[in-house]
């Protein structure tokens, strides 16, 4: 239930910042505009000025936690982050030639992302 009531409170932008500055997806996927909408420019802008947007609502806040937690299981299972990250950012035919790091948008697509990696590190392939 904490893990609930901090996205319901929002994450704050510079904590998700931080955590999503360590995956080259950061950058080459722009994951922040995924999961706030605006580019990384305006996000800086925001962080410098003090205005605007300091936390996350809901909604995105949930997007950050499930790319966090997607690459985290992604690299349990592959063994390191640039495979992770790199798995990230394929298409695989069992997710319909969609990206994964596209999918966990939304709580159906990561829930789909979540048990093909489990099916993968079970060694259950449908």
């Amino acid at each position: 239930m904490a893990l609930v009531k901090l996205v319901l409170e929002g994450f704050a932008l510079q904590d998700v910042q931080m955590m999503l500055s360590s995956s080259t997806l950061y950058t080459k996927r722009n994951v922040i505009r995924l999961i706030t909408g605006k580019s990384q420019r305006k996000v800086n802008l925001l962080l410098k000025s003090g205005l605007g947007m300091d936390r996350l609502n809901a909604q995105q806040s949930a997007m950050a936690f499930q790319f966090a937690k997607t690459l985290e299981h992604a690299i349990t299972v592959l063994g390191t982050q640039a495979m992770a990250e790199d798995w990230l950012c394929r298409s695989p035919r069992h997710l319909s030639g969609l990206m994964p790091v596209e999918l966990i948008e939304t709580s159906v697509g990561f829930t789909t992302v979540e048990r093909y990696l489990s099916q993968i590190q079970h060694g259950v392939y449908v």
